[in-house]
């Protein structure tokens, strides 16, 4: 009988020790006041092995926990917060914790929207886009399915889009490639929802439009073979051809933008289209003429800008009388 008694002995030292027949959420919630998380962790990973995981709240005290001891280089604990605040609804039979545990959720969630935005400031872009693309889907799993992100996505892959395409100044071959069409990609995602979404119609315009323009001014005629020469310009043309209903958009929607008219003029211009390129390039150099003026007075001496002063008066604002004066001091600034 002695050696039974032993045993139950033994036995009741044993749930003691794993928290039963006590409670270890309300010790553990002072050591979470007393911002001793690491002890919190340790007390509460406990609690959940006791009757004490069927208590919504103690869930919720896991999930305040774990999120406290998230860092920068993981999200491993914030995941664990994530698991913990759901297992907190789950508990919660009666639904008296349903705002806050909701409120705990979305704060939580949150953060890989934050971390979307600050990867892109880092220029950590594909992450960045991992984390959004993570946010929206926990988002809709666990908070409101029928949540509608068009606002939120314009937003982002408008600036994702501009963060890749202003990569482009520092890559050429494959890496501006792929760059490009990463851009491409993120405005598409923009057309998609808004097709008169100024900024993706512009851009888009503008990235195709300089990869023409590169391909005919980057290259050699001297020591480019012929058949090279006009795979380009046929190149450079299809870019200009898939730039223009883009500009001509952006063009409508703001017309009084010197981007879209410029955008315009370079464009007509690489596709040969005199009437239209002259078209607006005068409404172009109406714009810049004060400019280019003002410019000459703080340095005449100045030959590239002496030099659209005399195109200007001889071609789209024809002016005689102008252009034989700068012409003349182009022609004694001399070579």
């Amino acid at each position: 009988m002695r050696f039974f008694r032993n045993i139950l002995f033994l036995g009741l030292l044993l749930c003691s020790g794993l928290g039963l027949g006590q409670d270890l959420t309300p010790k553990d919630h002072a050591l979470y006041q007393a911002k001793d998380y690491d002890s919190a962790r340790v007390v509460i990973d406990m609690a959940i092995q006791t009757p004490e995981k069927y208590n919504s709240q103690t869930w919720q005290l896991r999930g305040l926990i774990y999120r406290k001891l998230e860092t920068t280089e993981s999200t491993m604990n914030r995941e664990i917060a994530i698991e913990s605040f759901v297992q907190a609804r789950k508990t919660d039979t009666t639904g008296i914790y349903k705002e806050k545990i909701n409120e705990y959720l979305y704060n939580t969630i949150i953060r890989y929207y934050n971390d979307a935005v600050n990867q892109l400031n880092e220029f950590k872009l594909s992450e960045s886009e991992k984390s959004y693309v993570l946010y929206k889907s926990k988002y809709i799993e666990l908070l409101d399915p029928n949540k509608n992100f068009s606002n939120e996505d314009l937003e982002y892959y408008n600036a994702l889009g501009g963060s890749y395409s202003r990569t482009l100044v520092q890559l050429s071959g494959k890496e501006y490639d792929i760059a490009l069409t990463l851009a491409v990609n993120c405005y598409g995602k923009v057309l998609a929802i808004d097709s008169m979404n100024y900024t993706a119609n512009l851009n888009i315009a503008v990235m195709y439009y300089n990869k023409g323009a590169d391909l005919i001014l980057n290259q050699d005629p001297l020591n480019t073979p012929i058949e090279q020469l006009l795979e380009n310009i046929a190149t450079a043309e299809a870019l200009f051809l898939k730039a223009l209903p883009l500009m001509k958009k952006a063009y409508a929607l703001n017309p009084d933008n010197i981007e879209t008219i410029e955008g315009l003029s370079g464009i007509y211009f690489g596709l040969n289209d005199q009437e239209n390129y002259i078209l607006f390039q005068t409404k172009l150099d109406k714009i810049n003429l004060p400019k280019y003026l003002e410019i000459y007075n703080q340095n005449p001496t100045d030959r590239k800008n002496i030099e659209e002063l005399v195109r200007i008066y001889s071609s789209t604002l024809k002016d005689e009388t102008q252009y034989q004066k700068f012409k003349t001091i182009l022609d004694q600034l001399g070579g």
